[in-house]
């Protein structure tokens, strides 16, 4: 049988290390005005063409004994708090995937499998993980993939009660930027992303009219273990191994490709910063 870290290891080696480019800081702020004109001039805003299930479609409960909560915690980026108690009571277990020693009282719902991602870079670990379930978490009906940093304070039915019956993930809308474009030239602004790896997405921001493209907080993303969110997480997997630099950014056409049908929670009763379950707990760096 292949092991996690074989698995890890097959997967991330098609993503190839991204060189720095030395330019001076007067030269990239002509290259990024450059590039930013260009494509706030053709973008063109057009109907999202992502399947969203029908207003009249039946709700299905949530079977949260079928249902696994996972995350991934490799390298020094993210302060995990563990769960509570009460927050894992329905579910059938929360999988902890990380190469750290992890210290805490470990209930009969947790578990931690520990990762030998030997020189695996620690973000590509992480989205691997996030972005195929189905290759790592074994059989399930349902899950609830929350990144590290976000602390698990009561049960997620509290948010989650049920999902269309012709639908196979519930994204959350991203509290602050309403689609793709906004949230790179954004990330761009604020040197979350280089120019280097800006540059690199010109192929994917031209032929993707992003700026049509919804945008989610996919700290929380809630899957059912269906053909057809398999073949998303796939898809947005593929799409990351070219842009390995932010999976928001490419989540959205993901959804397109595999025509995924999704629901999507809104902000204005908690978002996936702050909600009745869950708590986005700062970054370490």
């Amino acid at each position: 049988m292949m092991t996690i870290e074989t698995k890890l290891s097959e997967m991330v080696s098609a993503i190839s290390g991204k060189q720095k480019l030395s330019l001076s800081s007067f030269v990239k702020f002509l290259l990024s005005a450059f590039f930013l004109i260009k494509i706030l001039f053709v973008s063109r805003k057009r109907p999202s063409q992502a399947l969203k299930p029908q207003n009249q479609s039946r709700f299905e409960e949530i079977n949260w004994s079928d249902t696994i909560i996972y995350t991934a915690l490799f390298g020094d980026y993210d302060n995990f708090v563990p769960p509570t108690k009460n927050s894992l009571k329905n579910i059938k277990c929360f999988i902890i995937f990380t190469d750290q020693d992890v210290k805490f009282h470990c209930g009969d719902k947790i578990q931690i499998v520990k990762v030998d991602i030997n020189g695996i870079n620690g973000k590509h670990a992480n989205r691997c993980i996030k972005m195929n379930p189905h290759f790592f978490l074994g059989p399930h009906k349902f899950s609830l993939y929350i990144d590290a940093n976000v602390w698990l304070h009561s049960p997620p039915s509290a948010f989650f009660n049920g999902i269309p019956e012709n639908a196979s993930a519930i994204f959350f809308a991203h509290p602050d930027r309403g689609d793709v474009l906004s949230e790179i030239l954004y990330c761009l602004y604020r040197r979350r992303i280089s120019f280097l790896e800006f540059q690199s997405l010109q192929n994917f921001i031209r032929a993707n009219d992003v700026g049509s493209h919804l945008l989610f907080e996919a700290n929380i993303i809630l899957r059912r273990n269906s053909p057809a969110a398999q073949r998303q997480g796939s898809v947005w997997w593929q799409l990351y191994q070219e842009y390995p630099y932010r999976d928001q950014f490419l989540l959205f056409q993901s959804i397109v490709k595999s025509g995924l049908r999704f629901e999507t929670r809104d902000t204005q009763n908690g978002n996936s910063r702050i909600n009745r379950f869950a708590v986005k707990i700062g970054h370490k760096r």
